[in-house]
């Protein structure tokens, strides 16, 4: 019982999730076979379900008392009403991201208010959508839950005879879909360099890319900014980090992105803003690779610095800080001599990673921590109990050891360190050739 579908959808449940999913299973409205008993059975294991008594005979008794079980067919009731139970939680999942998302229920309550031709209450529920549809957005998602809204008042309109509002509403619903599209497209170019460059995957030809080799944006943006389109600035900054990705190295693209998102970043959602701070940090990292002078050091721990103060360095409140983000923080401010502001990373940002990472990434933000700080011995003692399973440790590590012995004056372990490295680029393939060199 412990190692069942049923069980690892349950472990996920949080305590209050688990009460409403109670009041999901007791409901006659979702009952196909009655699983309450089981569900009861379940309840007191929660959240571990790690305790040796949780298995089949255990709850058969617990549901069947007096019972005997061990033939198939008291283990196969049990199988078949797990099952029912999973198919349950499985809708209550889906119960649970309905109700997060008002817009698509909105959506759904118009198009039954038509329908029924409940037309004065489809007037008044409008109201709150149109406010919706009114907000700027260039964030893809929100323009295909907006052409979904758009859609139901052009069928509405269509009832009504009113076909001036319309085709207004068609013009939207059109320019909702164009802009999701147009936007997707050129985020696609930042994905594929994540996995090429970071990854090591080979991609294939694709529709996007072919669409792009045949769009000319520049004269689009022109068009766009000329006739005050709401979608200029949007479509601007999604082309700028589309360039990024796959233009040589200019140092003019970096400062042109970095001054669109500082004048426009009260339209960017924390998602948006979460996307075009990584990608022009990854940029950045690169443009500024090799320069001399503090200025040059400081610009891309300027742009993490914004995230920071701006909430964008997750894609939501709800989401894990991504190890890798935060390892690029650390080496930029350590490198940047930003050593008060990279404690305050380690101190109130480290709790925000997945847990399986926290402890590993706090030895080795330490470590980078004491190397900042000149104290060479405490970052010895912090590295040597890290796990490097995360590939991007192994590298890391084995530089910073060998920085670190280098100063320690630990001479043979440096050149020892050294033929490590060579040895892993050699033969992993977990990097691309682009980092290897």
């Amino acid at each position: 019982m412990k190692d069942t579908k049923l069980v690892d959808i349950l472990k996920t449940l949080t305590t209050e999730e688990l009460r409403e999913f109670r009041k999901f299973v007791v409901s006659p409205y979702h009952k196909k076979r009655d699983v309450e008993d089981l569900f009861n059975a379940l309840r007191p294991f929660h959240p571990n379900f790690e305790d040796e008594k949780l298995t089949n005979e255990y709850i058969y008794n617990k549901l069947f008392p007096g019972k005997k079980f061990g033939d198939k067919k008291s283990d196969s009731l049990i199988k078949t009403l797990s099952s029912d139970l999973f198919a349950l939680c499985k809708e209550f999942l889906i119960q649970l991201e309905f109700e997060k998302n008002e817009n698509y229920r909105r959506y759904f309550l118009l198009q039954q208010l038509r329908k029924r031709k409940l037309y004065s209450e489809h007037v008044k529920e409008a109201k709150p959508a149109k406010a919706y549809l009114e907000k700027e957005s260039g964030n893809d998602f929100e323009l295909i839950q907006k052409f979904y809204l758009s859609s139901s008042m052009v069928e509405y309109h269509i009832d009504a005879g009113e076909f001036a509002e319309c085709y207004e509403f068609v013009i939207e619903q059109s320019e909702y879909l164009s802009a999701a599209a147009l936007i997707g497209m050129l985020r696609f170019s930042s994905q594929q360099e994540a996995a090429e460059y970071g990854y090591n995957l080979k991609t294939r030809k694709n529709l996007t890319q072919a669409i792009l080799s045949h769009l000319n944006v520049d004269a689009l943006i022109d068009d766009l900014k000329a006739n005050g389109s709401r979608y200029h600035a949007f479509i601007e900054i999604n082309y700028i980090g589309h360039l990024i990705n796959k233009s040589e190295m200019s140092k003019d693209l970096f400062y042109k992105m970095k001054k669109l998102l500082s004048d426009n970043h009260e339209l960017l959602s924390e998602r948006e803003l979460y996307i075009f701070y990584s990608m022009l940090t990854a940029y950045g990292h690169k443009v500024f690779a090799g320069s001399a002078g503090k200025e040059s050091e400081n610009e891309v721990f300027e742009l993490y610095s914004k995230m920071i103060e701006l909430d964008a360095y997750k894609f939501s409140s709800n989401d894990y800080f991504q190890v890798g983000l935060f390892r690029g923080m650390l080496i930029t401010a350590r490198a940047s001599g930003k050593l008060e502001w990279m404690k305050m990373l380690i101190d109130e940002k480290l709790k925000e990673l997945h847990p399986n990472y926290i402890d590993n990434m706090k030895s080795y933000a330490m470590g980078q921590y004491y190397y900042g700080m000149g104290l060479y011995e405490k970052a010895l003692e912090s590295l040597i109990v890290l796990k490097s399973d995360y590939f991007l440790y192994k590298k890391d590590l084995k530089n910073l050891l060998f920085r670190i012995y280098y100063e320690l004056g630990y001479i043979e372990e440096s050149y020892s360190m050294l033929e490590n490295m060579k040895k892993y680029l050699s033969n992993t393939d977990d990097l691309s050739d682009r980092i290897k060199n």
